[in-house]
C-alpha cells in the first residue's frame, strides 16, 4: 500500500496571513497557476460562481 497524501497540515496552525495548506498539492487549477510566470494571485480563490465581467 502507497500512502501519497494525508491532511495532517489541516490541523498545523498557520501563520498570520498564510492560506490553509492540506489541500495544495491536490488543488489542479492553483498547481496550474503556479507554474504560470506570473504565479497565483494571493488575493484570488477559487469560487463556484463568478461575476459576469462585460468586454470593453
Amino acid at each position: 500500500m502507497r500512502h501519497f497524501w494525508g491532511s495532517e497540515l489541516f490541523w498545523a496552525e498557520r501563520a498570520p496571513g498564510q492560506d490553509p495548506r492540506h489541500v495544495g498539492t491536490l488543488e489542479i487549477l492553483w498547481n496550474l497557476l503556479d507554474l504560470t510566470p506570473e504565479g497565483r494571485p494571493a488575493d484570488w480563490h477559487e469560487q463556484l460562481k463568478y461575476e459576469r465581467q462585460e468586454k470593453t
